[in-house]
């Protein structure tokens, strides 16, 4: 029987790897056989398949339908590690694969849809589904996925079987890193506004309450999302005439922990290049933009021939901004552990080290942020003989039937007689807080005092109004800054009512707050309220 005239070819192709994809199988046939177009080449696998020349691994897939498949003919066998290889021989999974072992086994949701470029709907098409990563993952990787704070995550069942709990702290750590990257997020999109690359329109991003949870457009998965008007952006990847001085969306990849690197950079770039060619006919205007603290030299290269924008934290921060965020997550991992009491100097020392390296403004709303771990250290003393636990901070309430809309608290302190709940506000001092306007849904504007005491004061009021000994829940607002005549007007009425705390006012502004610590001989703190807040 004549030998079939591709025989040759595929031994060359299966003696250096036992596992081959589709495009490599065909990328190898047109490279051997020039007269082979794309057609053709799928048609030659088809028949080597019948000829049992090779055979497709089952429960894999990957790309756009591509399959593996290995040699039975060869008499070898393939191993998990050959179809690792032949995984990895793929930036997007290898970078996912090595990003699942350098995590000790457990990766988020998050991760995995970014670095993977995978699709939220379990899509059969172009771009790879959730479930198809998730068969990926398996494969090599048996898992399960467990969720903590309303994040998912993916724990190698062979490192954390059932019962084993060691994957907790692991995730938590995770979570709690993902916290300070949103406030980086944050303060990237504040950057741009102050440029005005960023219009009015309200930008979309990973933030504290949800730390792990990426904003999803078109199904995919961003860290953060934005639109510009500024003309020279907004036109620049149009093809139609008719679009020219429509928005550009902003589309945002964001990494501080470890350096960027290619395989971040290829799964941010397939996302975009998805959202571009959405549209049929003409290409999506998108400007995107890589924030990490540090970009590899051969990234940074890619970036540019590729279009994408970097925004790399030394660069905006200066070279400090390292040890700022070492600091600042030192600060949070002991704040997490009651009592907060240890943090005041590690707090004054960080907020010092904004003001000396200038970064005050650029980083705002990490100083409000420390604000209120400084709180939690003086709420502590300030309640200390009334307390009958630890304080409870960012503690979440549900408030809706489908458990789905949630609003979260500061700080509860559960006192003998009372539950108090404690709203703190971290702002320049030169900013008024106003009572608020009631909006058409019946409630009161974000960031003012109507919506604590309107809004989200009673949800606690009615979450804790049965518990098992009675008590009391009140009320208390304390910020930096101060309150306009109406707030003002205001507070003095619910002063004089059920929601006043036998132990606090029912609010503070700066001032007051500043001479109550010095009346309670926190000398310390009071300074440190001064210098950084209220000089400002």
């Amino acid at each position: 029987m004549p030998e079939w005239k591709y025989e040759k070819t595929f031994e060359k192709l299966f003696c250096r790897n036992k596992v081959l994809s589709s495009s490599e199988i065909t990328g190898g046939i047109r490279s051997e056989h020039p007269e082979c177009n794309e057609t053709n080449a799928r048609n030659v696998i088809r028949t080597a398949r019948q000829k049992s020349v090779i055979d497709r691994i089952q429960d894999i897939v990957i790309g756009h339908n591509e399959y593996l498949y290995y040699a039975p003919a060869s008499g070898e066998k393939y191993t998990k590690t050959d179809v690792r290889a032949c995984l990895c021989r793929d930036i997007r999974l290898a970078t996912l694969i090595g990003s699942f072992e350098k995590n000790q086994g457990i990766l988020s949701y998050l991760d995995i849809c970014k670095i993977s470029a995978c699709s939220t709907q379990n899509k059969t098409g172009h771009v790879m589904g959730i479930e198809r990563i998730k068969q990926i993952i398996n494969y090599i990787y048996p898992c399960r996925v467990v969720s903590l704070e309303n994040t998912f995550f993916f724990v190698s069942e062979q490192k954390y079987p059932i019962g084993n709990s060691k994957w907790y702290p692991l995730a938590s750590n995770q979570i709690k890193q993902a916290k300070l990257e949103c406030l980086m997020i944050r303060n990237v999109i504040y950057h741009m506004q102050k440029m005005n690359l960023i219009n009015d329109t309200v930008p979309l991003y990973r933030n504290a309450k949800t730390p792990l949870k990426g904003v999803e457009y078109k199904h995919l998965i961003f860290d953060a999302m934005a639109y510009s008007s500024v003309p020279a952006l907004s036109t620049q990847t149009l093809e139609s005439e008719d679009d020219k001085g429509k928005d550009a969306i902003i589309l945002f990849d964001v990494h501080i922990w470890n350096a960027y690197e290619s395989g971040h950079l290829k799964g941010f770039y397939d996302r975009v290049q998805i959202i571009r060619n959405a549209a049929k006919g003409e290409k999506k205007n998108v400007i995107p933009i890589v924030a990490a603290m540090e970009i590899q030299e051969n990234v940074r290269r890619s970036c540019r021939n590729m279009g994408i924008l970097t925004y790399q934290f030394s660069d905006i921060y200066g070279s400090k901004i390292n040890e700022i965020l070492k600091l600042y997550d030192r600060i949070q991992e002991t704040d997490s552990r009651e009592p907060a009491e240890g943090n005041t100097n590690s707090i004054g020392q960080l907020l010092e080290m904004l003001e000396n390296t200038g970064q005050g403004e650029n980083l705002e709303n990490l100083r409000g942020t420390l604000f209120e771990f400084l709180m939690h250290s003086v709420l502590y003393k300030w309640l200390r003989g009334q307390l009958t636990g630890n304080l409870i901070t960012n503690y979440k309430i549900n408030y809706d039937d489908n458990k789905k809309l949630v609003y979260e608290y500061d700080i509860i302190a559960p006192l003998y007689d009372e539950y108090l709940v404690i709203e703190l506000k971290g702002y320049a001092n030169s900013h008024f807080f106003r009572w608020g306007n009631k909006e058409e849904s019946g409630k009161y504007e974000k960031e003012t005092l109507g919506w604590f005491f309107r809004n989200t004061f009673p949800v606690a009021q009615k979450y804790y109004a049965h518990n098992p000994d009675n008590k009391k829940v009140k009320a208390c607002f304390i910020t930096t800054a101060h309150f306009d005549k109406e707030a003002k007007e205001q507070l003095g009425q619910i002063g004089k009512g059920k929601l006043k705390s036998a132990y606090m006012e029912v609010a503070y502004d700066g001032k007051e707050l500043y001479h109550k610590l010095k009346t309670l001989k926190m000398s310390y703190e009071a300074e440190i309220l001064k210098r950084y807040y209220l000089n400002r």
